[in-house]
């Protein structure tokens, strides 16, 4: 199977092709309102992949909202040609692309410093469709990427903790590499989360080993609902778990995360300290474990204090 990101440029250029247009780009929007750029065809606009733009104020903000695609063959016969790009825009096609779950991933758009025909409106449900296959490539990719992430482990015992049958150090340490590699593909954000029980020893002491055993295997129970069926759980110690969340997660859905892991392990009468970090403030995902470790001892001095 094509790589998304090689999937994503032969749509541009086909699109360009189609089209005559002087840019086609597959961006990628995060909850600040700004647009990555992902992929883009050679133009005269200088835009390059990675670079950051606005959305507030643009046509692709437009888009994004109605959830629609947007065709403007002339942009001047409509008098209101936005600002936030600073460039030249003659005529603009926007189209949204969607994750797996089907919130918005980002926008596929075009746009000319000169006018387009009004006919190229009528091509309107063939950019819906290129907008939907890259919506349908991109779930593939992630389904296909938790997929083979789980089938490897499933196979290699090694890779997984016997008593909660999340993964171990070892299968913990692939799952990282995994998705730095993904993240770093399509430039995306992810969030790493630490949690340690509280009273694993006091149970250990007080009702004996077997009893500490139900207990760490009710908090593996409460993390895997509390997750997404792309995110990866492990126990890497005594009573350390963590889980790790992208195939896409952006800041808002990590919190969201963090929260809906708190409440579930409430609900299980699980005593655990909490911390979390994200790729992008990071720097990588290797480094977010580190720092959401850092953060959850926090947590634990904290509680202990009061």
């Amino acid at each position: 199977m094509l790589a998304y990101s090689q999937a994503a440029e032969a749509m541009l250029q086909m699109l360009q092709h189609r089209t005559g247009f002087a840019l086609w780009m597959l961006t990628q929007r995060d909850d600040r309102g700004l647009l990555t750029v992902i992929e883009r065809t050679e133009s005269a606009y200088g835009i390059e992949n990675g670079d950051v733009l606005p959305s507030v104020g643009s046509y692709c903000e437009e888009m994004l909202s109605s959830g629609r695609p947007l065709v403007i063959p002339d942009t001047h016969a409509r008098g209101d040609t936005p600002r936030a790009l600073q460039l030249p825009v003659g005529a603009y096609i926007g189209i949204p692309v969607r994750n797996p779950d089907g919130s918005l991933f980002g926008s596929l758009c075009g746009i000319d410093p000169l006018a387009a025909p009004s006919s190229i409106a009528d091509d309107a449900q063939f950019f819906r469709s290129v907008g939907a296959a890259l919506s349908t490539l991109l779930e593939l990719e992630s389904t296909t990427l938790a997929a083979q992430a789980q089938a490897h482990t499933l196979m290699a015992a090694a890779t997984h903790d016997s008593l909660t049958g999340l993964l171990n150090r070892r299968g913990w340490d692939e799952a990282v590499a995994c998705a730095d590699a993904f993240c770093a593909r399509h430039d995306c954000d992810a969030t790493v989360i630490a949690i340690d029980l509280d009273d694993l020893k006091e149970t250990n002491d007080a009702r004996g080993h077997a009893a500490g055993d139900l207990l760490l295997q009710r908090t593996a129970r409460a993390i895997t609902r509390a997750v997404r069926a792309t995110d990866v759980t492990a126990r890497i110690g005594g009573d350390e778990f963590l889980v790790l969340a992208h195939a896409p997660v952006n800041s808002t859905e990590g919190r969201r995360l963090h929260e809906r892991l708190l409440t579930t392990l409430a609900h299980e009468g699980v005593c655990a300290s909490l911390g979390s970090a994200t790729r992008i403030d990071s720097g990588s995902v290797a480094a977010a474990w580190q720092v959401a470790d850092v953060r959850m001892y926090a947590q634990k001095r904290r509680q202990t204090v009061r």
